[in-house]
């Protein structure tokens, strides 16, 4: 068995299905994660034969059964960007391409779906490639008819000045999932010189869909039990067969990056499945709940970042000095028999000046962490600690041994430090 998971580093993932620019595409289909190892290898300086060969193994698998949460679509805005295709042409000519060709995709889902005869799905195929090879509608470079051009500005861009603003409009659908991993796996048997070029492919992906969408990916032992399953069906996913290495390879030798392309694939019908026994639920980040902000005087802003683990300390210390007998697991972080918790508890987090060029990593202020599922309990007895704290001093004062004492105040509502705010770390 191989199972590769893939984690969203950014909590999305950022890609339009391949037959409506305007819809995201989840769960991210095997064909696109082919392609990203694939493109991993090709931009090694020198390409290694035993990851093409593991890359050759793979696309000979039957299609993987996936496991993927529920995500949430994310609402669209439209951009205009710079056009950076190395040859200009007709918007109506594209438009009128691309529907075509999004129009035979789904009538090639349709006969897959319904069991159409292998000849009109290999017809329906071909009528799209002959729609993809956009050779005849591309204008030469330096001959691009002044139409062509203006064709592609969105409304109102065009100036009354000697110049005009390129732009074209574009769409990043996006969408995010509960729980912000996938997991594919296959059932074939592989070498373990197989297994440790496919790790060491997974390792260097730093992407997967758009440029903004980065992943780490590894292969792992124990994968979730998958939810989508290859087979009979009413989802379509792009999926790989034997020869999809050699198929890309010739895709790129004709836009080399920059022309309009697609991707070569193959379609497979999927089935989504509910788990037959509850499994142990999958630990997930619990760190974007309620903070309680402490700034420091200014004077008191000489701190480096590498004594935090002192001033956390330190905090904690003095919030669980006012806090009432016996303390909640959630505040105190500690079991009542002494052991550590092994649920998400209040975090104490010095916090240093980053996120601008003359950032120095001094010590602004630290936040006292509420996790999402803190229970009503610890939630008031760190309240209620915090504001036995204040009405004893005059300002909040933490005791650092030889380094003397650290005066702060509570921060009520937006701060002016950047720093400081909630949003800049979560």
């Amino acid at each position: 068995m191989l199972a590769i998971e893939v984690i969203f580093l950014t909590g999305r993932f950022v890609a339009a299905t391949h037959h409506d620019r305007n819809f995201p595409e989840w769960p991210p289909h095997p064909a696109r994660l082919f392609s990203a190892l694939v493109a991993t290898w090709a931009d090694a300086d020198q390409p290694n034969p035993s990851e093409r060969k593991a890359l050759e193994w793979l696309e000979s698998q039957i299609s993987p059964s996936i496991y993927a949460s529920d995500a949430t679509p994310r609402s669209q805005t439209t951009h205009y960007v710079p056009v950076n295709d190395a040859r200009i042409f007709s918007q109506s000519s594209y438009d009128n391409r691309a529907h075509r060709i999004e129009e035979l995709l789904a009538q090639i889902e349709d006969a897959h779906a319904q069991g159409g005869s292998a000849r009109r799905i290999k017809s329906l195929e071909t009528r799209v490639k002959k729609q993809r090879n956009v050779s005849q509608i591309v204008a030469s470079v330096g001959n691009t008819p002044v139409k062509s051009a203006v064709d592609i500005l969105p409304p109102g861009w065009i100036s009354t000045h000697d110049h005009i603003r390129t732009g074209h409009a574009r769409n990043y659908p996006s969408v995010t999932p509960d729980e912000p991993r996938v997991a594919y796996i296959w059932d074939g048997d592989l070498s373990n010189d197989t297994t440790h070029a496919l790790d060491g492919l997974c390792g260097r992906v730093t992407r997967l869909g758009h440029s903004s969408s980065l992943v780490s990916m590894r292969i792992v032992k124990d994968p979730p039990t998958p939810n989508h399953v290859p087979g009979s069906g009413t989802d379509v996913l792009r999926s790989v067969r034997a020869g999809q290495l050699l198929a890309l390879e010739r895709e790129y030798a004709k836009h080399q990056g920059s022309r309009p392309r697609t991707l070569p694939f193959t379609s497979v019908r999927y089935r989504k499945v509910e788990p037959t026994c509850a499994e142990a639920p999958t630990p997930k980040a619990d760190t974007a709940g309620e903070w309680l902000v402490l700034s420091f005087m200014p004077r008191f802003r000489r701190f480096p970042s590498t004594r935090a683990v002192q001033i956390a300390t330190a905090l904690r210390g003095a919030v669980l000095s006012y806090a009432t007998d016996p303390i909640p697991e959630g505040l105190s972080g500690h079991q009542p028999q002494g052991a550590p918790s092994t649920h998400p508890h209040v975090a104490f987090l010095p916090l240093p000046w980053v996120g601008h060029q003359n950032s120095d990593g001094r010590l602004m202020g630290a936040a006292i962490a509420m996790p999402e599922s803190l229970n009503s309990e610890a939630r008031r007895a760190l309240f209620r600690a915090v504001g036995r704290w204040e009405a004893a001093q005059d300002d909040l004062v933490l005791t650092l041994g030889r380094s003397g004492v650290l005066k702060m105040e509570r921060i009520v509502g937006t701060t002016t430090l950047i720093t400081l705010r909630h949003g800049l770390w979560s």
